[in-house]
């Protein structure tokens, strides 16, 4: 849904104009769906969880699908995946998996 909304947002950031909203598209489509959904948690764990959850979807989309099924979880931990890795050394690992 996250995806999307970003997607939806961008879609009509570039049939209008290119303003420094364009540059906040992440934090506009949190803002909406959080506003539509009203998730039963703080702000802050929505963020965390969202954050957590976009390593799996990125995860997904580079190795597909069936990555998330396959992956043992006594080797690569949710924990490991989710909160050890910095940013730029999941994107490494991504690539060489």
């Amino acid at each position: 849904m996250y995806q999307r909304k970003i997607d939806q947002l961008k879609a009509a950031a570039s049939a209008t104009s290119h303003d420094a909203q364009d540059r906040k598209l992440r934090t506009r489509a949190k803002k909406e769906i959080w506003d539509a959904e009203a998730p039963p948690c703080t702000w802050a764990a929505y963020n965390a969880r969202l954050k957590r959850s976009r390593r799996w979807y990125e995860a997904a989309e580079t190795l597909g699908w069936g990555v998330l099924v396959l992956t043992p979880s006594d080797t690569i931990t949710p924990h490991w995946v989710e909160q050890t890795l910095r940013a730029g050394e999941w994107n490494i690992w991504l690539q060489l998996v």
